[in-house]
């Protein structure tokens, strides 16, 4: 109060008129009209409220179209898909048995330099025996040479041996055939086969190979049986890389042919697991031990590509 004009003029006044004896209610009064003249203190700036609706948005910026393909545009490669490093067996759809003679090494999808490793498994072969055969893309042969098993006599064992080759190209299709011998007469027992890429340059690739189910298995009749009669009935199962037939034939203690036939799978899809049935006419002199063989023939080069048999006891 003692810094308001007004306020001082109000008491200066009643000082006046009445001396320093003013009564106490009229001072009160002169100092209630000073302080309602008294300046309104500055309002203190607060901010708007902001809309409850009101949210901060980010602008889209709009994305430009692609321009059409044309022979200018540059094209996409991409890398040929490569062989899995663990590639599977088929599945079959009926049961067949573990295969008697398994390649590891080179798996499917190969491609390898001189000398080929070949690692696997099978047997029993006669005096542990394993033959082995590069085939050429023209029926050559480019390598053959026999191994051991490495086992003790009469036993399945290991196959390890390398495969020297050469030609005159670059690169060709060939396949490898490992077979085994019977160890009761010598006879071809089994084979079985892999298409492998060779080369003469370049670097090699190779994948592995896991052993499966057997991929043409005998079920009938079975090893050590007695066949009566000129003829046999010859059922099993398995799958073709090509359309096929399969060929049967039985053989005499020597390994010649006395009786042949051929049959279809039960399925027209190659790869698929399939059973097959078959009557054998076979013309035989005398009582003697034999074998009754279902092999799949190769087309092109023409050979071989799965050979499976069983030893039986001839009775005609």
């Amino acid at each position: 109060m003692s810094g308001n004009p007004s306020a001082k003029l109000a008491l200066l006044e009643l000082g006046r008129l009445f001396g320093r004896q003013a009564p106490p209610r009229l001072v009160l009064l002169a100092a209630l009209l000073a302080a309602c003249s008294a300046p309104a203190p500055p309002a203190t700036p607060t901010a708007a409220p902001v809309p409850a609706t009101a949210v901060l948005t980010e602008t889209p910026v709009p994305t430009p179209t692609a321009p059409p393909y044309t022979d200018a545009t540059p094209p996409i490669v991409l890398d040929v898909p490569l062989p899995s490093l663990t590639p599977l067996p088929p599945t079959p759809s009926i049961g067949l048995p573990a295969e008697r003679l398994t390649i590891f090494d080179p798996g499917p999808g190969s491609q390898a330099v001189s000398p080929l490793l070949v690692t696997g498994f099978g047997g029993p072969s006669w005096q542990g025996r394993v033959r082995l055969r590069l085939i050429g893309e023209q029926g050559d042969v480019l390598a053959d040479r026999t191994t051991f098993l490495q086992a003790l006599p009469d036993l399945a064992g290991r196959i390890y041996t390398e495969l020297e080759f050469q030609f005159p190209w670059v690169a060709q299709t060939a396949r490898l055939e490992v077979r085994t011998f019977s160890p009761r007469n010598g006879q071809m027992d089994h084979l079985t086969s892999r298409t492998v890429v060779l080369l003469t340059r370049g670097t090699a690739l190779l994948y592995p190979g896991l052993g499966g189910a057997e991929k043409i298995a005998v079920f009938s009749p079975r090893s050590g049986a007695r066949v009566r009669g000129n003829q046999v009935l010859v059922r099993g199962g398995g799958w073709l890389d090509t359309p096929g037939p399969l060929v049967v034939e039985v053989l005499d203690r020597n390994g010649q042919v006395v009786g042949t036939a051929t049959t279809p799978l039960s399925t027209s899809r190659t790869g698929e697991v399939g059973s097959f049935e078959v009557q054998v006419p076979f013309d035989l002199p005398v009582s003697q031990y034999g074998r009754i063989a279902v092999y799949e023939p190769a087309i092109s080069p023409a050979g071989v590509l799965h050979y499976s048999s069983v030893d039986v006891y001839l009775q005609p």
